[in-house]
Order: structure tokens, then C-alpha cells, then sequence
């Protein structure tokens, strides 16, 4: 399966993949990832964005893992929509990963990304704790 994720800190990238790489270990070889990171400010350029579509046009699942007060960008919301009209894996989903503890994608942008997952067939996974928040210390 491809996952691609959008990421505007590596740690937070380096964290979603440890989650879904978990998650395919729990698995066992039922599951493997193809995981594809992109930074979120990438894809506000033309040349980057295009070729993020390519590669996500076949994705299983987008993963937002970014640290944004409020709503998204315009621009990413655009990108997400130019996607989602593209895709070719019909049951595909959309996760972010957000959390208090970490200031990362807030809960305010999850009404205006669950609207976009129903309007456009998703399944849309939200988590207001951070990518590989079981792993820190209490």
C-alpha cells in the first residue's frame, strides 16, 4: 500500500512513518507501506506540486502531519482537491495527526477536512495526539 505524507517538520514525518511502519508490523505481511514524504511548502510550488499529484494519484492514504493554527492553507486545500479528483485507488483515505501537546494541526481545521473526506468518498481518520505520541514519556 502507498501512503503519502505531508509534513512540515521532520519529526513529525519521521513519526507518521514509525506509526504506519508499526501498524504494518502488527500486520504481519498482510500489510507493507510504500511511504512518500513531502513537505507541505512544497507543495505551494508549481513544479513540486505537480509531481507530489503524480505520485500521490495512487495513494491508499494521505497523511497530514503539520503544525497549523486554525484551517489550512488555500493551497493545500486546492492541492488535496486536485488529488482527490485524480486518484486512482477509490477507497483511499485521509489521517492527520495533530495534538495538544505538540501545538500540531489543530482540531479547528478537522470540520473543514472531514467535509472534504464526505464530499469527496474518503475515509477520514483524525487524531489529536501527535504521530508517536504512545511513545513519549508521560
Amino acid at each position: 500500500m502507498k501512503a503519502v505524507i505531508i509534513y512540515d517538520q521532520f519529526d513529525f514525518a519521521a513519526k507518521a512513518k514509525a506509526m504506519l511502519e508499526r501498524a504494518s508490523d502488527r500486520a504481519g505481511d498482510a500489510v507493507l507501506w510504500n511511504v512518500m514524504p513531502w513537505r507541505v511548502d512544497m507543495l505551494n510550488l508549481a513544479p513540486a506540486a505537480a509531481e507530489a499529484l503524480m505520485e500521490a494519484a495512487d495513494a491508499h492514504l494521505i497523511v497530514l502531519s503539520v503544525r497549523q493554527p486554525g484551517h489550512l492553507p488555500i493551497w493545500l486545500m486546492d492541492w488535496l482537491e486536485v488529488w482527490a479528483e485524480r486518484r486512482r485507488v477509490p477507497d483511499a483515505a485521509l489521517a492527520t495527526f495533530g495534538g495538544a501537546r505538540g501545538g500540531a494541526l489543530s482540531a479547528t481545521a478537522a470540520p473543514e477536512l472531514s467535509r472534504f473526506a464526505e464530499r469527496h468518498r474518503l475515509s477520514f481518520i483524525f487524531s489529536d495526539r501527535g504521530p508517536g505520541a504512545d511513545d513519549r514519556p508521560e
